[in-house]
């Protein structure tokens, strides 16, 4: 498949724009999505992701100045990959093949960041916006076994995403 693309970015401002960020997914009177846009739960629940992901985030800085460890806190808690199709295909994916999607990708991200399957799933949510030019909405937690997961922002797992 040809023009289809992969935009991977950074949740920025905290647990305030993680917040507003899975609203907006989730948010179908949102001008962007109302009457254009049907938004489907492919994997998690953004509320229960989002007390998670702040949690950890506490968590981690909680050992951290146990320790008398420096350094600054993170400010993105949070990273996201969104995946466009062009609109000119003549068949978009179903649901369930977003669903096969989806699992492919949560494998492909395990083998960049080393959490286990179940453990990753419980850290992800995605969402399907099917309209013109389909997307599917991922977000992951970059804090996890109390530690950030930096590999999330690397160019080698877009591009295996990608693949």
């Amino acid at each position: 498949m040809k023009n289809w693309t992969v935009i991977s970015k950074p949740i920025k401002e905290s647990s305030k724009g993680l917040a507003n960020y899975l609203n907006y997914l989730v948010d179908v009177n949102h001008k962007n999505h109302k009457n254009k846009t049907t938004i489907i739960p492919i994997l998690g629940n953004s509320e229960k992701l989002y007390k998670k992901i702040v949690y950890s985030v506490a968590e981690r800085d909680l050992i951290r100045s146990k320790k008398r460890k420096g350094g600054r806190t993170i400010s993105s808690y949070a990273q996201s990959y969104v995946f466009t199709l062009p609109e000119n295909l003549p068949k978009h994916p179903t649901p369930e093949d977003w669903k096969y999607i989806a699992v492919d990708l949560i494998k492909t991200i395990q083998k960049f960041t080393n959490i286990p399957f179940k453990e990753l799933k419980s850290n992800i949510f995605i969402n399907l916006h099917d309209q013109k030019n389909p997307h599917l909405n991922v977000v992951v937690s970059k804090v996890m076994d109390k530690s950030v997961k930096t590999e999330l922002q690397k160019k080698s797992i877009v591009s295996a995403l990608k693949k």
